[in-house]
């Protein structure tokens, strides 16, 4: 027998089973009581048929899963540990929610390791809910968008309003309803855009119904918002960041109806305008109707009134005063057409002596002045011309003279560059074809060239560079 089969002989092997049974008793005896533990709900995993639910658990570390495990909830536990949670924080229980769970650790020889929940704390969970819901609010008012819908104006009519809200939801009933009871219904247009408006697809819904809204926002005075009954049952989603972020920097002003009794959410605080309920959000915009036509009737009962009580005193006073402008205006053009007279006369005499003297002054003063002024002006242009003349006649043979030898001096260059003189000296221009040939490349065997001289000129034909 080798030694190997003897190894193969004494070695013991344990089944599968007897090791997840040891597993199973070890964690048994090491984890006997039930521990608290914090986790986030990765995927709820509940199925209605049997009513159990697996949650499986994670934690997190910089948006990455470092810790994993599956939970477990009998239907009973389940049934009772979810309506408490939603007594108390006003959701049920869902997917990615921070929650802390009491459970025990259980180890099944054939499903492997997993939490057997008993309770879930439901205080640590709204406190978890309350400080994203401060922080939602932190980072809005850090980045200056709190409060810039309220900003916003909104007219004290409002005609043409975008409301978002649930085609079949009582909230938009008793809206519509309310409106239409009014009789300001055909002076508010409304059109409808569907979202929902509750859970955990409400963010997504309503957003995207905004963003339709937005590209047609110069069409609508306002926005609404209309969710009708549930209570406080999913309102999370109006504490948002992003949602509420996307309220308080819409361009027209968003009004909220979404009925609750708890505090206001982050976009009810980021909103314009904020009512209780959709019947009351429709009454606002009915009062706004309502109050303008007091006002009118204000108005016209004040001008009645003005009418038949002041204009009357007015009329009187106004008579009074006639009586008294004409009476007085009659004094002052009295006085004023005596003053005038008197004027009237007193310009008249000293019109007559200035003309006196201004006709004594031109009959013996200008003439005199008037010809000195001519003879000495005749007698400078004089002096002028017989200047002007002299240094005529001095300057105009010199610049005469001048401008004779340049022409002589130009004359004598342009006879030096004449083609004739410098052939006279011996030169000649050879030409190929009437061009001047000034280098042998210009050249090729077998070209007839002319040689010019100064006298004459002969044909070559060229058999050698």
């Amino acid at each position: 027998m080798s030694q190997t089969q003897s190894r193969r002989e004494v070695r013991k092997a344990h089944s599968l089973l007897e090791l997840t049974q040891n597993i199973k008793l070890q964690i048994e005896k090491t984890y006997q009581t039930a521990y608290w533990i914090k986790a986030e709900i990765n995927k709820l995993n509940y199925y209605p048929q049997s009513g159990h639910c697996y949650p499986e658990l994670v934690e997190k570390k910089n948006g990455k899963i470092v810790s994993e495990i599956r939970g477990f909830l009998f239907r009973n536990a389940y049934e009772e540990i979810d309506q408490n949670f939603r007594n108390h924080t006003g959701k049920p229980l869902s997917d990615g929610m921070e929650v802390l769970l009491l459970c025990r650790v259980s180890y099944d020889p054939k499903y492997g390791l997993s939490l057997y929940i008993s309770d879930i704390d439901a205080s640590f969970t709204l406190g978890e809910m309350a400080r994203l819901r401060a922080e939602a609010i932190q980072r809005l008012k850090a980045e200056n968008t709190f409060s810039l819908n309220k900003e916003k104006p909104l007219p004290k009519l409002i005609g043409s309003l975008a409301i978002i809200s649930v085609e079949t939801s009582k909230g938009w009933r008793d809206f519509s309803q309310t409106i239409e009871e009014s009789k300001y219904a055909n002076q508010i247009e409304r059109k409808l855009f569907p979202a929902k408006l509750q859970g955990d697809a409400a963010v997504y819904s309503i957003t995207k119904a905004l963003q339709k809204i937005s590209l047609l926002h110069e069409q609508f005075d306002a926005v609404a918002i209309i969710r009708g009954g549930g209570g406080d049952i999913g309102m999370d989603c109006y504490d948002s960041f992003d949602l509420a972020k996307t309220v308080a920097a819409f361009p027209i002003p968003v009004l909220t109806g979404i009925g609750h009794s708890t505090n206001l959410t982050v976009v009810e605080m980021c909103g314009h305008q904020n009512l209780i309920t959709p019947t009351a959000l429709a009454q606002f915009v009915i009062d706004g109707y309502v109050d303008f036509e007091q006002r009118l009737a204000r108005a016209a009962s004040l001008i009645k009134r003005v009418n038949k009580q002041v204009l009357p005193l007015l009329r009187s006073r106004l008579d009074g005063m006639t009586e008294e402008l004409n009476r007085k205006s009659k004094g002052a053009l009295i006085d004023s057409n005596s003053k005038l007279k008197q004027t009237g006369r007193k310009l008249e005499q000293a019109v007559k002596s200035g003309l006196t003297e201004e006709n004594k002054r031109l009959a013996f003063r200008i003439p005199i002045k008037l010809n000195h002024s001519v003879e000495n002006l005749l007698r400078n242009k004089k002096e002028s011309v017989l200047t002007a003349s002299e240094l005529l006649h001095n300057s105009a043979p010199r610049y005469c003279a001048d401008r004779i030898n340049k022409l002589v001096h130009l004359e004598d260059k342009l006879r030096l560059l004449d083609p004739q003189n410098i052939l006279r000296r011996g030169y000649s221009i050879t030409l190929k074809n009437g061009k001047a040939v000034s280098s042998t490349t210009d050249l090729k065997d077998g070209d007839k060239v002319v040689t010019r001289l100064a006298k004459g000129e002969f044909n070559s034909t060229v058999n050698k560079k």
